[in-house]
């Protein structure tokens, strides 16, 4: 499963440096090339983002409902039922 890194990325990483920095970047290489921008900060940004990520992937999980209970046997009778009745 293909997945676009740059629609995915980009709005973490872009939240993750304006919450570090305090400041307001539209873009990540504006943050990149700034000269008051340095190696501590970016590690930061970098943690902050991952965080996120995880955070969101598990509230995610979360908000699924559970999975059936429902032994193989049921489930593929309910799909048959539905299939041909």
């Amino acid at each position: 499963m293909a997945v676009d890194g740059v629609g995915t990325l980009q709005p973490v990483v872009l939240r993750a440096i304006n919450e570090v920095t305090g400041r307001h970047y539209r873009r990540i290489e504006s943050f990149n090339d700034h000269p008051d921008t340095d190696h501590v900060q970016v590690v930061e940004v970098l943690a902050r983002a991952r965080d996120d990520l995880v955070a969101g992937r598990l509230m995610a999980l979360r908000s699924q409902p559970a999975a059936s209970q429902a032994s193989l046997g049921a489930r593929l009778a309910g799909w048959l039922n539905r299939f041909y009745g």
